[in-house]
C-alpha cells in the first residue's frame, strides 16, 4: 500500500488520541458560548453536514449471513481508531475533526501517489461504523465510465462497480440528531455526481480509499478537498482537465506540487 493508501489510515489512528478529545471538547464549547449562529454561518454548517453520509446509531448488523460477513471485514480496518466517542451520543458539541497533514507533499494531481484514477458516478453513499464503534467511514458505490490508470492486481473495465472509501462521516444520535466526523480538509463525493477519483486499493475486492477527487459538473472542474494546491485547477474546463490530467500519468514529472 502506498503512502496516501493505508499508511495514511495509520497516521489517522496515530494522531486520533492526541487531538480528538482537544476539538471535540473545544467545538462543544465554543457552540455553546457563541450563541446563535448568523444566517450565512448557518447556511454554511448546514451545507457542510449535508456532505457527510449518515450511520443510524444502534442499527443491527445485516441479518443476511453474506451481507453481516461482507460488512465485518470492511468495517474491521478502522477498529481501534478512537474517532467516536461515546461521551459522542450526550455531549454539547456536534463535530469532531480530525487535524493531520494527509496533504502534506501531496500535488494538485497525484498520479505517482495513485494506484487507479479513474472518472466515476457515484451511486449511493452511506456510513458506518467499526466494529468496535470506536472508528466510522463513508462508502461509496461508484459506476466506472472511464479508467485513466490501473496499478490494481484485479483490471478494471468500463461500468464496473467499485466502492471507494473515506474516514468520517456522521452518526444520528436518538438523543441529539446528527454528529459529524470530520477530517481538515477534506470533503465527501456525493451520490449522483461524477469525479474523477485519485484511489488506493485498500485488499478488499473492488475496494478503493480515496487520496483526493475533482467534481465534474457543467464542463467544469471542482475540487473535492480544500487544501490549496488542488485550486490550481478549480474552473478549469473539464476536456482540458483531463488533457493534463493525463499528461501527468504519462509523465509524472509534470505534476503540479
Amino acid at each position: 500500500m502506498k503512502a496516501y493508501g493505508r499508511g495514511a489510515l495509520l497516521f489517522f489512528t496515530a494522531v486520533t488520541v492526541a487531538v480528538l478529545t482537544t476539538i471535540g471538547t473545544l467545538r462543544g464549547q465554543g457552540q455553546a458560548g457563541n450563541g446563535a449562529a448568523s444566517p450565512d454561518k448557518q447556511r454554511q454548517r448546514e451545507e457542510f453536514v449535508s456532505q457527510f453520509p449518515v450511520a443510524e446509531s444502534g442499527v443491527p448488523e445485516p441479518a443476511d449471513p453474506e451481507e453481516r460477513a461482507r460488512r465485518r471485514k470492511r468495517s474491521a480496518r478502522y477498529d481501534n481508531r478512537h474517532f467516536v466517542n461515546p461521551h459522542d451520543a450526550s455531549g454539547r458539541g456536534t463535530e469532531t475533526n480530525l487535524v493531520s497533514e494527509w496533504d502534506l507533499g501531496l500535488p494538485a494531481i497525484p498520479s505517482s501517489q495513485s494506484e487507479v484514477i479513474a472518472v466515476g458516478n457515484v451511486t449511493d453513499a452511506q456510513a458506518h461504523l467499526s466494529n468496535d464503534k470506536t472508528g466510522i467511514y463513508s462508502e461509496f458505490k461508484v459506476t466506472v465510465e472511464e479508467v485513466l490508470k490501473n496499478g490494481a492486481s484485479t483490471p478494471l473495465a468500463v461500468n464496473d462497480l467499485i466502492y471507494v472509501e473515506r474516514i468520517g462521516g456522521a452518526v444520528r444520535y436518538p438523543s441529539k440528531g446528527k454528529y459529524v466526523y470530520s477530517v481538515s480538509g477534506q470533503g465527501m463525493p456525493s451520490a449522483g455526481k461524477r469525479y474523477v477519483f485519485f484511489l488506493n486499493t485498500t485488499g478488499l475486492a473492488q475496494t478503493f480509499d480515496v487520496i483526493t477527487a475533482y467534481e465534474l459538473r457543467d464542463n467544469k472542474v471542482f475540487p473535492l478537498d480544500s487544501p490549496q494546491q488542488f485550486d490550481a485547477y478549480r474552473g478549469m474546463d473539464e476536456e482540458k482537465f483531463l488533457r493534463v490530467l493525463r499528461d501527468v500519468i504519462a509523465r509524472p514529472e509534470t505534476e503540479v506540487k
